[in-house]
C-alpha cells in the first residue's frame, strides 16, 4: 500500500490509491492548532 502524506499549515492530507482504481484522500485537521496570522 502506498501512502502519500503531505503536511500543510491547514492540516494533514493523506492520499491512498485504491486497488480498483481511484484515490482515497483524507484530510485531518489538528485539534489543537496555533493561531498564526489570520
Amino acid at each position: 500500500m502506498v501512502r502519500t502524506i503531505t503536511v500543510t499549515h491547514r492540516g494533514r492530507v493523506t492520499a491512498v490509491p485504491r486497488n480498483g482504481g481511484g484515490l482515497t484522500v483524507r484530510v485531518e485537521l489538528p485539534r489543537h492548532s496555533r493561531k498564526v496570522g489570520a
